[in-house]
């Protein structure tokens, strides 16, 4: 099963992020052959031994819940924070449950608090509003937080500030009035080492920064970022 998904992950690569820079080309003709072989294997294992589709499914769906809480931590905090208040606990019980309740649920707002305040960066080539709108869309409905830093890389000696950037942010900082939206200027190329050097600054993981789609025209791969996620086209 998890090599099948391999299959399916690269062929959707090929679609989604054609442009992206490899240092190994699979040919789609490899792909859908590997991806056939192994569904053989599969289907054949499966055969033989019918109860591995059980073990299977108890595993798939543990891992499921699991991974879907993680991406829906504020969603199960507030849930259980209307839950807790539904109950009435500090009205109907006494003051040493009353006084445990009202901590419980100011723990729960802390906590969400602490999600919200996690900033995300955006690494921007330029001043491209359409693409940092797409990247907001993305984190609002993917991610936990509602403080997105937009970070360009700047060498004074071979470049210019994007003349309209700064103006782009604060636009978009109004228009998303939930939003904290910053923008930061880094001097220096872009590359792996800044990079490295931008997260250990701000004390933000890379796996914690987005970018869009790059060009052909990118020296590094993806991959020598070490985690930053491409998430627009």
């Amino acid at each position: 099963g998890l090599m099948i998904t391999f299959c399916i992950g690269n062929l959707m690569l090929k679609t989604k992020r054609g442009k992206l820079k490899r240092d190994v080309h699979a040919p789609v003709w490899s792909v859908l052959l590997g991806m056939a072989l192994v569904s053989l294997g599969l289907l054949s294992t499966i055969t033989k031994e019918p109860s591995v589709v059980r073990v299977f499914g108890i595993y798939y769906t543990c891992s499921l819940l699991i991974t879907a809480v993680m991406f829906s931590r504020k969603q199960v905090l507030k849930m259980i924070y209307r839950m807790v208040l539904g109950m009435g606990i500090s009205e109907k019980f006494s003051n040493c449950c009353r006084s445990t309740t009202e901590s419980f649920l100011s723990s729960l707002e802390e906590e969400a608090s602490l999600l919200n305040a996690r900033p995300l960066i955006f690494l921007t080539k330029g001043c491209a509003s359409h693409v940092m709108n797409k990247a907001i869309i993305y984190i609002s409905e993917n991610e936990d937080t509602q403080y997105i830093k937009f970070v360009h890389f700047l060498n004074p000696e071979k470049q210019d500030l994007p003349p309209k950037i700064e103006s782009a942010v604060r636009f978009l900082d109004r228009v998303y009035p939930k939003f904290k939206i910053d923008l930061v200027i880094v001097e220096g190329e872009f590359s792996p080492a800044n990079v490295r050097f931008l997260s250990q600054l701000l004390d933000i993981p890379r796996n914690r920064m987005f970018m869009a789609c790059p060009s052909k025209e990118l020296r590094q791969t993806v991959a020598s970022l070490g985690g930053v996620r491409v998430i627009t086209h």
